[in-house]
Parts: C-alpha cells; sequence; structure tokens
C-alpha cells in the first residue's frame, strides 16, 4: 500500500515533485467534524477525493455523501483506474447508492413509532448536529419542519424533501 499504509491521510500533492505531503491529518484529528469550504474550482472535491482513496486503499470505512455525483464519479472512475474492482471482495467493500436517480433508499428514517411532530423534530436535531449554523436559520427550520411533516403523511423518504420544496 506504500504511502496509504498508515493511518494518517495526507492532504495535498503525493505526487513529485514534492516526495511526501506536507500536511496530514493524524487519526486524532480524523476523529473531528469539519466542512471544506471554497470558491468553485478550489479543489474542495479533489481534496475529498484523495481522503476517501486513501481510507478505501487502506481498508477503512468511509462514506461519502454528496448531492451532485461529480465527486463520487471521480472516486469510482479513480477506483477503476487503480484497479480496485479486480480485487477480490470489491464488490462486497463497496456500495454505492444513487439518490439522484428518483429511486427511494429502502430505510426510511422518518418512519418511526414516534408520533409525525416527534419524528420531524429529530430529524431537525440531526441537521442542526451536522450542521450548528443553522441554528441561527428560522427559516430553513420552519421549511425543513413543514417539509418532513408533509413527507411523513405521504409515507415519503426524506430524500424527496428536494423535489417537494
Amino acid at each position: 500500500m506504500g504511502l496509504f499504509a498508515t493511518n494518517s491521510i495526507a492532504l495535498g500533492s503525493i505526487a513529485p515533485p514534492l516526495p511526501f505531503p506536507r500536511f496530514r491529518l493524524n487519526t486524532k484529528d480524523q476523529n473531528v467534524h469539519a466542512t471544506v469550504w471554497g470558491r468553485t474550482g478550489s479543489g474542495k472535491s479533489k481534496l475529498l477525493q484523495s481522503v476517501f482513496l486513501q481510507h478505501v486503499a487502506a481498508g477503512h470505512g468511509v462514506g461519502l455523501v454528496e448531492p451532485h455525483h461529480d465527486l463520487s464519479f471521480d472516486c469510482l472512475t479513480s477506483l477503476v483506474a487503480s484497479g480496485f474492482f479486480r480485487q477480490s471482495g470489491a464488490f462486497d467493500r463497496l456500495v454505492y447508492l444513487d439518490w439522484g436517480n428518483g429511486d427511494c433508499v429502502p430505510f426510511n428514517v422518518l418512519k418511526t413509532s414516534f408520533d409525525p411532530h416527534t419524528t420531524a423534530l429529530n430529524a431537525l436535531e440531526a441537521m442542526l448536529r451536522v450542521w450548528p449554523e443553522l441554528v441561527d436559520a428560522p427559516m430553513f427550520q420552519t421549511l425543513f419542519l413543514s417539509g418532513v411533516m408533509v413527507l411523513i403523511a405521504n409515507d415519503l423518504p426524506i430524500t424527496h424533501l428536494y423535489r417537494l420544496l
């Protein structure tokens, strides 16, 4: 596995002319959630692709959720080019869900034993934990709660919220 054999993750180039990556995330640093911000074309997706591929190469469990499919397509392309799918068990190690194709994920997080309002509040709480800045976004909270209530009433998964709004 060469460069990817450690538990640290390289940030930045690992190709010549640099003999080694300048910055690395150790295991402790990787236990913290983070967001990646930047202008269009600044390399956010390439950074996330590199981190994803390093985790896959190291045999770590890793997930990638993205709304557009460009990043996931680039990751799949890199895995094909690297010979990942020629490895034994590769198709058991990778699960690819394309939520943008209109299909539903069989697991509906909105189907609970709680009343609809409690379920909607729990879903909102999850959003606020992932994106704390949304605490100061009352319009988002109102639209989210109302939209989730409509989805619950119509037995639809949360992946339909975008189409509803």
